[in-house]
């Protein structure tokens, strides 16, 4: 991530590790042990007839996409009564990644296990709003965003849509909160991060007791529960996390992760693979979330239960084999945002399983401004080299003198010949008298 933050003058190229890439580099760095450790006669003919390497692409200047996409899709589960008249509850998720190296950002734990979350969830909550009798009086608002890596541009466009151009919307009616879903698939402590502190009897505060009270529960020991106050910085290009766009538009929103901090380097790195994430941890993190999600949706059903009850156990318990099937499926390609097209097969089947779980499945397409875009997009993210074996320029100077003196002396030995053919007769001569 440090990379990303600043600017480079020469072009930068990532390799996924290979037996003849190393090759190449064993011989270089056995080079350069060698004119470093040898006296100075052996270090200037390494110079003269030593080998290098020289890497060439033949792609092309990287150019601007034109009319690049950012999809965002939504869809709901309607709670028991008049929709429009029910608070609603807005769970969000960005998928895309990032990386100093587009092609090689995969994203595992950001966010992958972000968007493996929000599907768990929308799957198990649709098995209890399908039947009327254990339907709460909510509405459960499902949305994965694009461009999440720049600065949530997917999420900013969506709430533009809702709240400038479209008459009704349920984020123009009553929002109990929307909730975040952030690099979750590690860690002991859901930091909950928010733009300002939740008022004592808002619905945030309810959610934030119903997960303290959770976590207290002997299934999940160990796990702790943080609330970090951050100030939206509007002098930075970047918001810090996705709930802040919410909080611009006077939404109450709060993001849910791991991680303490938004300036750690995971949130944007090629090393966030498919190995650095705890499958075990994800599936306890989405039942914790789950559970405190139940406890604020039935607040009045749960005051006739016993405390240490689990709504989500037996055949409703969180499916860690399916979290960790999610998780493989997003992380077997990059997911840059340059990299996925509207018609990406991630999208689709992304689509797919929005259409399958809710109602009133929307799919956003939404385009940078031509005139002032606030983020370009440049192709060229995926390029061949080739190695080619050289000799140092200096070996070309030398061969050069060598000609040089070769032809001389072929020169002057062609010069001398008409003279040293004469003595040869004379010596001849005199021999036969």
């Amino acid at each position: 991530m440090e990379m990303l933050r600043n600017d480079t003058w020469v072009p930068i190229y990532f390799a996924v590790e290979q037996e003849e890439l190393l090759s190449v580099y064993e011989e270089s760095k056995s080079v350069s042990q060698v004119l470093s450790s040898s006296s100075a006669l052996q270090v200037m003919l390494g110079l003269v007839m030593g080998n290098g390497f020289q890497m060439v692409t033949g792609e092309t200047q990287s150019q601007p996409i034109s009319n690049s996409a950012i999809v965002t899709m939504e869809g709901q589960l309607r709670g028991r009564g008049e929709p429009e008249e029910l608070p609603t509850v807005v769970i969000v998720a960005h998928y895309d990644s990032a990386g100093a190296a587009p092609w090689l950002a995969f994203g595992a734990d950001s966010n992958g296990s972000g968007v493996a979350v929000l599907l768990e969830i929308m799957r198990l909550f649709h098995r209890l709003y399908r039947d009327p009798l254990s339907q709460p009086r909510y509405n459960l608002l499902f949305s994965l965003t694009g461009a999440g890596k720049f600065s949530y541009y997917g999420s900013k466009r969506w709430i533009e849509e809702h709240l400038d151009h479209l008459e009704s919307s349920p984020l123009h009616e009553n929002v109990a909160f929307v909730l975040c879903l952030d690099t979750l698939a590690n860690g002991d402590t859901l930091h909950i991060h928010a733009s300002r502190p939740p008022q004592e009897g808002t619905a945030q505060w309810d959610f934030i007791r119903d997960l303290e009270s959770v976590i207290k529960l002997p299934q999940f020991q160990g796990v702790d529960v943080s609330l970090i106050h951050k100030k939206i910085n509007l002098g930075e290009d970047i918001l810090a996390w996705e709930h802040e766009q919410f909080s611009l538009r006077r939404i109450p929103a709060f993001t849910v992760s791991h991680l303490s901090s938004h300036q750690l380097g995971l949130k944007s790195s090629i090393l966030d693979t498919r190995s650095q994430v705890d499958t075990e941890k994800l599936r306890r993190n989405t039942h914790v979330l789950l559970e405190a999600l139940a406890r604020f949706l039935y607040k009045e059903p749960m005051k006739a239960i016993p405390e240490d009850f689990l709504i989500f156990q037996g055949e409703m318990e969180v499916d860690g084999s399916r979290l960790t099937a999610t998780l493989d499926w997003l992380v077997a390609q990059p997911r840059a945002a340059q990299l996925l097209g509207e018609k990406h097969p991630l999208l689709i089947t992304m689509e797919t399983l929005f259409r399958r779980y809710l109602r009133d499945t929307k799919r956003h397409v939404f385009r940078p401004d031509e005139s002032d875009p606030e983020f370009v997009f440049y192709d060229q993210l995926k390029q061949t080299m080739t190695s080619h074996r050289v000799k140092p320029p200096v070996f070309d100077l030398f061969m050069a003198f060598l000609i040089a003196g070769y032809l001389a002396l072929t020169h002057q030995a062609v010069q001398s010949f008409g003279p040293l053919y004469r003595y040869a007769c004379l010596v001849a001569r005199q021999k036969r008298k």
